[in-house]
């Protein structure tokens, strides 16, 4: 029992050694300071990864080069120096380091007032390469990054399917880096059905409902319901069926959402209903619930997933116009993650012209919506956002011309950059429109929301079943996360559009493929 004891004890104090992965910097390069953990592990890099995220900086927007440019700027004040072998970290054997002709770097960081250390394996004579591996292409780094963890036995840390699997299967161990993993959007729920007694959606003569109806949801699901959940009430009635009572669905119906202490329930007319002040009306109810999430008071951050053509970007424009037109904000700042669909050569470093014009193929999304409130708006005056409004000229869903550009500019409608939101605290009394954040990872998204001005309304939108970011997945994006906290924190309201509206046609590709 005392050898055992012993020998568990001495595994307690052993230091673990992580090797990143170019895919763990990208993720998010404070990922060394969780792994060193103070000190209880060596973490390791390597020359290949140092080759690969240097390459990342050239992709001046996005969050692949973003994330790399920050790995560079936590290194560019460090300590660098070439290690002997009496300074080796723990776990470094030096035979290992000689018989591979290897030099080991130490670099010294700080990071909120603790140095942390990174050790560097430099190897110019690869076995990968001697062994003719390179008609592999790309995958040859990856085999050159598991070669030197299976040397030094380190776990390798990776957000590559691809190289966990292959270091796996070489007799390594290797790791995600699960610190940001959630259910998929898919996964989550935000709509619920609840079946209420009979007439209890009838109201008294006070206008108010029969039934209780937060104590028969909080009876259903519990006491800890979120704010902004949302409910469908079926009301049920019952009647005789050969000597026994049948429950059936009385067909009466309301939709609510919780709010505080409070079930509202949210008024579906079309014309005096939730959505009477908006310039545009809503195509089907859950369209509504989101309108009534955009503009509600108490909604400081909103997270909606959408399919394309669900109309999540054109209704949270609508909105913000609204708002401004009641003096709760000021502006809309519309920005969205510069991903492209894997194509290096679009991205908007590749694009010809200035900053403003690579935007624009950035931000069609905003253009379309912008195009159809002006083309509603010249159809309909009364709805008009102020006297002097113009709709001259011809709306144009790609490039800022005639309409759109007079439009945007008179209701102060911004397109930004995501990197400029980075850097500087947004605009006080505004709403920001977050678009494509399925291809933000969470610390990006960190970054611009802790830079949020006073009074400031968050719209995060995404479609989790698009996600372009190389290092990213369906159950690791800024949009999942934020969906997940919706379901648990009362200050995050989370929405699923379901149904595409914008044709049969993309209905059809969005179902199918």
């Amino acid at each position: 029992m005392g050898r055992n004891k012993n020998t568990k004890t001495k595994r307690k104090k052993e230091h673990k050694k992580y090797m990143l992965d170019t895919s763990a910097i990208i993720d998010d390069p404070t990922n060394i300071v969780r792994l060193y953990d103070h000190g209880q592990n060596v973490v390791l890099i390597n020359n290949v990864v140092f080759g690969e995220v240097n390459n990342l900086k050239k992709s001046k927007d996005g969050e692949v080069g973003y994330q790399a440019r920050t790995f560079s700027k936590m290194l560019r004040n460090s300590n660098i120096k070439i290690l002997d072998k009496n300074e080796y970290p723990v776990g470094i054997n030096h035979r290992e380091v000689k018989k591979n002709g290897d030099t080991v770097v130490k670099f010294e960081f700080e990071h909120e007032s603790e140095i942390i250390p990174l050790y560097s394996i430099i190897r110019n004579d690869f076995r990968a390469i001697k062994e003719q591996l390179v008609s592999m292409g790309n995958e040859l780094n990856d085999l050159c990054i598991s070669e030197l963890a299976l040397d030094y036995d380190a776990t390798l840390i990776t957000n590559d399917g691809n190289l966990h699997v292959y270091h796996q299967v070489s007799g390594g161990n290797s790791e995600f880096i699960l610190n940001d993993s959630f259910k998929t959007v898919d996964q989550q729920q935000f709509l619920y059905e609840v079946r209420t007694p009979p007439r209890s959606l009838e109201k008294d003569s006070d206008g108010k409902f029969k039934g209780d109806l937060l104590k028969i949801v909080k009876k259903e699901f519990g006491e800890d319901i979120t704010d902004f959940t949302q409910f469908k009430f079926i009301e049920t009635a019952k009647r005789q069926e050969n000597g026994k009572v049948v429950t059936y669905d009385s067909g009466r119906v309301e939709y609510g959402i919780k709010v505080g202490n409070n079930i509202d329930i949210i008024d579906m007319d079309p014309k005096n209903g939730v959505m009477k002040d908006s310039i545009i009306s809503w195509k089907n109810k859950e369209q509504a619930l989101y309108y009534y999430l955009l503009t509600h008071p108490n909604s400081n951050i909103i997270t909606c997933s959408g399919s394309t053509g669900s109309g999540k970007t054109l209704l949270a424009i609508a909105a913000g116009l609204e708002l401004m037109k009641r003096g709760e904000i000021e502006s809309i700042i519309y920005t969205r993650n510069t991903v492209t669909s894997n194509d290096p050569a679009s991205e908007m470093g590749f694009r010809k012209g200035g900053e403003d014009v690579k935007l624009g193929y950035f931000m069609m999304p905003l253009y379309s919506a912008v195009n159809t409130l002006i083309n509603v708006l010249k159809e309909t005056p009364n709805k008009a956002l102020n006297s002097q409004s113009k709709y001259a000229g011809d709306t144009n869903s790609f490039n800022k011309e005639n309409a759109t550009e007079i439009f945007m500019r008179e209701n102060n409608i911004k397109v930004v950059d995501i990197a400029h939101l980075r850097g500087v605290t947004s605009d006080k009394n505004s709403m920001i429109i977050i678009d494509e954040s399925q291809n933000l990872s969470s610390s990006g998204l960190k970054l611009i929301g802790t830079r949020s001005g006073e009074n400031t309304k968050l719209v995060i939108l995404g479609d989790g079943n698009q996600i372009d970011h190389p290092f990213l997945t369906k159950h690791r994006n800024s949009l999942a996360k934020m969906l997940d906290i919706a379901t648990r924190d009362d200050f995050v309201a989370g929405m699923k559009l379901t149904h595409t509206v914008r044709s049969k046609t993309a209905e059809w590709f969005d179902k199918n493929l």
